[in-house]
C-alpha cells in the first residue's frame, strides 16, 4: 500500500497539476505539499478533504493508498494477456483500456533500462514505477518485467 503522499503525488500527476498549481488550488503552501508528498509532514483532516476535492478523489482513496491505475480495482492477467502487453511494449500490439496503460509505464521503465540516463527524466521514470508496483502483484510485475528482458535479448538490444 501507498502512503498518502505518495498516492497525492501520483493523482497531482495524472491531473497533470504541478505541485504550485495544487498548492494554489488548495491553499496549502508549495513546501509543505511537498514535505507531505515526500512523507516528510502528517495532514489534517481539513488538508486531506482539500486535497481530495482538487484532485477529484475521495479522502479514502488518498488514505487507502489507491493509485490512479488501481482505483479500478487491483490489475491480474493472464499468463497470455502478459505477452500481448510485452509484445505491445515493444509496439508490436495495441491494446486498449487499463492494458494500454501498464503498456505506457513499461514503455517508460524499459526505456530507461535500455539508455540507462535516469538523469533526464528520474520524475517520470520514478512515477512510473510506483504505479506500476502499486496497480500490479509482485509477481505481475517480476513477470511482465521477465518478459521484457527476455524480448530485449531476442532483439539484441
Amino acid at each position: 500500500m501507498l502512503s498518502v503522499g505518495k498516492t497525492v503525488y501520483l493523482w497531482r500527476s495524472k491531473r497533470g497539476l504541478t505541485q504550485e498549481q495544487l498548492a494554489r488550488a488548495t491553499g496549502i503552501p508549495r513546501p509543505n505539499l511537498s514535505n507531505l508528498e515526500r512523507g516528510k509532514q502528517e495532514l489534517s483532516l481539513k488538508t486531506l478533504r482539500l486535497l481530495a476535492s482538487v484532485l477529484k478523489v475521495t479522502p479514502g482513496t488518498l488514505v487507502d493508498g489507491i493509485s490512479p491505475l488501481a482505483v479500478k480495482g487491483p490489475l491480474e492477467f493472464s499468463r497470455k494477456e502478459l505477452d500481448h502487453i510485452a509484445n505491445a511494449a515493444f509496439g508490436d500490439e495495441k491494446l486498449g483500456g487499463r492494458q494500454a496503460e501498464v503498456v505506457e509505464l513499461l514503455k517508460i521503465l524499459a526505456s530507461n533500462r535500455i539508455s540507462r540516463s535516469l538523469c533526464s527524466g528520474k520524475r517520470r521514470v520514478n512515477a512510473a514505477w510506483l504505479q506500476f508496483k502499486s496497480a500490479l502483484s509482485r509477481e505481475t510485475v517480476n513477470a511482465l518485467i521477465q518478459r521484457i528482458e527476455d524480448r530485449e535479448i531476442t532483439r539484441g538490444r
